[in-house]
């Protein structure tokens, strides 16, 4: 059997091992059934998972007794303990409550030194609260958390999707170091069923991971394997990097020249 003969069937079956491993990737990155995760998803539950702003470190709180102005106070979440100071009942846990749950945690404790205090707790400035985004968009890093962003809102700031990625099965690493959780979230349902329920709120420090397709996977690997069949791709990226000015030729010389 010929060289020639040998390479086209070596080619062949990597054609057909690339297809299936295509095909078992979409079966491995089947998406989640909404039904299944309607207790995830469901509006109580968001309430919990931020469907209402959270109250955070160095939020800055506008604290107001109903006819007792003198008791009111604005006041900002301590970021080493995530309690806030108070003229009379002291320190009040404010970090993981929302306002709401706030000024009724602030009432139980003033109820002693107030008849009947009505408590309103209002978010003058929120703090500094970040999410990060990894995977297969155009700009991965970390980005402000803003008032009830839902994960369209972070993967429109990074950029949208690279032609790699699956949407379809995208991974948020949430919770403390304690107890971690993955939520899935399949984005192809919201834009294609609107179905608004895989549009997951967003917590602070969420990391969100969007994988690629099992067959960029496979061209990597054939790339550390078949260095030779990607040579013309090699030449065709060195040619760009000349032309671009990519190369310092000076730094080339000095490191032939030490040599």
């Amino acid at each position: 059997m010929s060289n020639t003969s040998c390479a086209k069937k070596l080619i062949a079956v990597i054609l057909v091992f690339a297809a299936a491993v295509q095909l078992s990737g979409c079966m491995r990155f089947k998406a989640p059934r909404a039904r299944l995760d309607r207790d995830v998803y469901s509006p109580k539950q968001a309430i919990k998972e931020g469907g209402q702003y959270l109250i955070g470190p160095r939020d800055e709180l506008q604290v107001s007794v109903w006819r007792c102005p003198e008791l009111e106070r604005v006041v900002v979440v301590r970021p080493e303990d995530g309690k806030v100071s108070l003229p009379l009942i002291g320190d009040v846990m404010a970090r993981g409550r929302t306002p709401k749950e706030l000024a009724e945690a602030i009432s139980g404790k003033m109820a002693y030194y107030v008849k009947e205090p009505r408590i309103a707790v209002g978010v003058k400035k929120m703090g500094e609260k970040k999410v990060f985004i990894m995977g297969q968009v155009l700009s991965q890093g970390s980005y402000r958390l803003e008032r009830n962003d839902r994960i369209i809102d972070l993967v429109t700031r990074a950029g949208g999707f690279t032609d790699n990625a699956v949407p379809s099965c995208i991974h948020i690493v949430r919770g403390d170091y304690d107890d971690p959780k993955i939520v899935r979230a399949n984005l192809d349902r919201l834009i294609h069923r609107a179905d608004i329920s895989q549009n997951v709120y967003l917590m602070e420090g969420d990391i969100v991971y969007v994988p690629e397709t099992e067959i960029e996977n496979l061209n990597y690997a054939l790339r550390k394997v078949f260095p030779s069949l990607f040579f013309a791709e090699k030449l065709a990226d060195l040619k760009q990097n000349i032309m671009s000015g990519g190369y310092d030729w000076h730094e080339v010389w000095n490191k032939v020249g030490k040599n």
